[in-house]
């Protein structure tokens, strides 16, 4: 996907936490552990949740500069790719909370570092704001991931 304005930005991440929280149901529907599978439905619902948000912060967030061409937006996203493929082909259902863990963590560290250098190179004060705003929602989304796991493992 070309990504060259903060609305297909937005889009993109959207995407991208749509689609983990369908992974992430079909591993929990299919896990044979019940721990296993009650973690990957928690962290499916929160997926969804933030795709939700995602979308709603779009839609309120509508102005000039989210349809603006941002030529650093465009290299960046090309120069420091977030690997999603190893998202798709893993078997969730077969993985152990460990693995789940690391797994999510690797995805949302990946959203977390790229808006965080996202933020370093904005030069316009609003679209600063608004990255600043799409990076809030990704750390949260994470300590939020490290509490539903650290309950997991502590059952």
């Amino acid at each position: 996907m070309q990504v060259t304005n903060f609305t297909q930005l937005i889009d993109w991440t959207r995407q991208l936490h749509q689609q983990l929280a369908q992974v992430l149901t079909r591993g929990g529907e299919l896990h044979s552990q019940e721990r296993a599978r009650m973690l990957l439905k928690s962290l499916a619902e929160q997926e969804q949740e933030l795709a939700n948000t995602l979308h709603e912060f779009d839609q309120q967030t509508k102005t000039e500069a989210l349809d603006a061409y941002v030529p650093y937006l465009y290299s960046a996203f090309e120069q420091r790719p977030i690997n999603t493929q190893q998202v798709y082909t893993q078997p969730f259902d077969r993985l152990s909370i460990a693995e789940i863990s690391k797994m999510m963590f690797e995805v949302h560290d990946q959203v977390v570092d790229f808006y965080q250098r996202l933020a370093q190179e904005s030069q316009v004060p609003e679209a600063k704001e608004l990255v600043d705003s799409l990076l809030e929602l990704e750390q949260e989304a994470e300590k939020q991931i490290a509490s539903k796991i650290q309950g997991m493992e502590d059952m």
